[in-house]
């Protein structure tokens, strides 16, 4: 009974004291709820998670042009997917590179895939290179690119014979010299976006290549980027592009359409020559050089608009642009000379922008601002004659030049220089007086010219340049004013109706070629102070009949009288010393010669004539032996000396 009760006292003790806390607590506020435990609970203790995960499952295997799939998943329910690399083409040689973790395709290795895949990784090794010149003059067809690389490297596909498409990864930030260099059957290339630079004749020679997009953030085009690319027609060049080097796109022959870039300075020399069918060119205002034949033989050209900012155009910059018809100088140009417009056939006017200080137009012809020159004349005009305006004292290189329809141009006598190939090329000149003032005269002034028959060189010329009247076809007769002193090389050559030359006293050498080819030059006078007559001087004149040798030549130059069929007599005076190679070979006129006694030297062939029977020699048999010569002829030839004669027989051996 007494455990009873002391038990029931406890318990209303217990009573008692919750009841006295639960008053306490609301005298504070509302009681907290009981928290539950939950997983939540758990998470906002941060209480960590490790993943227990299974083995990975592959889902999809990976082929040599497909990535693969392989995926594993947690007891908590979570899973994760993880890529497996194309496998690509198998059994690549290659090298492990220094980090241990990497490689370098060196070549095919064992690998007989025609299309040719590289993986990203090789053997566990991350490709990140290719070896210059790994596949150069392989047989491969396709080439695609899967791994990180950030180069195509030198030569690295060079001369594959049979690629026909190429896709690159866009990582690839430059592509190195000759990388795909003569491709020859390249139809198609993807260039990635991260392409940056694109280095010298990449595709040189890709002969088939039709399209190619350049990507935007590409910088620079090297040299000869896409020369000879014979099919390509068409090239959209990114603003990015600062940058375009020298016949980047030289003898793209298909090339119709070029948009440069905004922002470039220059034009490279050669950029487009050789594109004959290149219509349609824009040339950004931002550009202020032109560089040398940049344009060069752009046929289908017809309008050519220079910014205002342009203040230089390299030599022959748009030379045979044969539909140009107009030009328009700009104010800032300055300097530029007329063989940038020669071979400019249909051109019937010059414009020049009124503020510029260097130039100015007359009656659409261009002269410098002063006047004093006469930079080139507007060839396609349909004047007959034409009088160069008194106070003209130098007519440019190349200003008449490839001037269809004149006729006659009168030359004033304040003009004191002619350039270079000034008047070459005229079809339809047929007389021209040159007036004793001009003391400077270029090389093939007149070459070419296939109708002048009348050429009157006033007394006071000092010389006749090279070439000068070189293929004048027409030309028979030239009185050569006494103040000559010096005839160029190759001045009268190819002149097939000239018939006869005298040479003025004061001339000294009759350089190489000067007459050679003049097949109907009977009669030729060498003046008395001649010390030498070159190589091929008259050689192949056949019409000519005699020469005359005079005391003050020395020295007779290899082939100088050969093929002068005709040559029937010859008089060679006391003085000459040396007879060179050939100087008489196939002379076939003569049967006798005299060689005067002061000839120390005959060289080899000097006289294969195969018809010389005898030479008559001044000095005596040992003076004769005393000769440096060297089969000089074929079989034998009776040598009459003053003291006796003999045979004398050279074979073809030297003999």
């Amino acid at each position: 009974m007494k455990k009873v009760s002391s038990s029931l006292s406890m318990l209303a003790f217990a009573l008692l004291l919750l009841s006295a806390l639960l008053l306490l607590a609301s005298c504070f506020g509302e009681p907290a709820p009981l928290r539950e435990y939950t997983e939540e609970s758990t998470e906002t203790e941060n209480i960590p998670h490790v993943h227990e995960w299974s083995l990975w499952e592959i889902t999809a295997d990976a082929t040599k042009t497909l990535d693969g799939e392989q995926k594993r998943t947690c007891a908590c329910g979570e899973r994760e997917v993880e890529r497996i690399p194309a496998v690509g083409s198998q059994h690549l040689a290659y090298t492990v590179n220094e980090d241990g973790v990497s490689c370098t395709v060196t070549g095919m290795g064992e690998c007989t895939d025609r299309d040719l895949y590289i993986p990203e990784q090789i053997d566990g090794y991350t490709v990140t290179n290719i070896k210059e010149a790994a596949f150069r003059n392989t047989d491969i067809i396709s080439l695609t690119v899967f791994s990180s690389l950030t180069s195509v490297s030198k030569n690295a596909f060079a001369l594959c014979s049979y690629l026909v498409s190429v896709s690159l990864p866009d990582s690839v930030q430059c592509i190195e010299q000759q990388a795909f260099y003569y491709c020859k059957e390249l139809k198609t290339v993807d260039l990635p976006q991260g392409v940056e630079r694109i280095e010298t004749g990449v595709f040189s020679t890709c002969k088939k290549l039709e399209t190619v997009i350049l990507p935007n953030g590409l910088l620079s085009i090297g040299d000869s980027v896409f020369y000879r690319c014979e099919s390509l027609k068409e090239i959209i060049i990114p603003d990015s592009v600062t940058y375009i080097g020298h016949s980047a796109f030289s003898d793209c022959g298909k090339l119709v359409n070029v948009k440069l870039p905004e922002g470039i300075s220059s034009i490279s020399d050669s950029l487009f020559s050789g594109c004959y069918r290149l219509k349609d060119v824009t040339i950004p205002s931002s550009v202020t050089t032109i560089g040398r034949a940049a344009f060069a033989s752009c046929w289908a050209i017809s309008e050519i608009v220079l910014p205002e900012n342009l203040t230089r155009i390299g030599d022959s910059a748009f030379t045979h642009c044969k539909a140009v018809t107009d030009i328009y100088i700009p104010e800032n140009l300055w300097r530029f000379d007329a063989s940038v417009f020669s071979g400019c056939n249909k051109l019937k006017c010059f414009a020049v922008n009124p503020r510029n200080g260097f130039y100015k137009s007359v009656d659409g012809n261009l002269y410098s601002k002063d006047g004093t020159t006469l930079i080139k004349y507007a060839v396609f005009k349909l004047d007959r004659e034409f009088a160069i305006p008194e106070g003209v004292t130098h007519i440019a290189d190349y200003a008449f030049g490839n001037c269809g329809m004149i006729r006659t141009v009168r030359i004033p006598s304040s003009v004191t220089s002619i350039g270079t190939f000034a008047f070459a090329n005229c079809p339809s000149l047929e007389e021209v007086r040159i007036p004793k003032g001009v003391s400077q005269i270029g090389k093939g002034v007149f070459s070419g010219c296939s109708r002048l028959s009348s050429v009157i060189l006033e007394d006071g010329i000092p010389l006749i340049s090279e070439s000068m009247f070189y293929g004048c076809e027409a030309l028979e007769t030239v009185q050569l004013p006494r103040s000559l002193v010096s005839i160029g090389q190759s001045a009268f050559s190819r002149c097939i109706a000239l018939k006869e030359i005298a040479i003025p006293q004061y001339v000294q050498v009759i350089r190489e070629r000067t007459f050679e080819g003049c097949t109907a030059l009977s009669r030729v006078t060498l003046g008395q102070e001649v010390l030498s007559i070159s190589e091929s001087a008259f050689q192949n004149c056949r019409a000519l009949e005699s020469i005359t040798v005079p005391a003050s030549v020395t020295c007779i130059g290899k082939y100088a009288f050969s093929q002068c069929y005709g040559l029937s007599e010859i008089v060679l005076s006391e003085g000459l010393v040396s007879l060179d190679f050939g100087a008489f070979d196939r002379c076939f006129g003569f049967t006798s010669i005299s060689i005067p006694k002061s000839v120390k030297s005959i060289g080899a062939d000097t006289f294969e004539t195969f018809v010389l029977k005898r030479i008559y020699y001044a000095g005596t048999v040992a003076e004769w032996r005393d000769i440096s010569r060297s089969n000089a002829w074929q079989g034998a030839v009776w040598i009459t000396c003053s003291d006796g004669e003999f045979e004398e027989m050279w074979q073809t051996d030297g003999k």
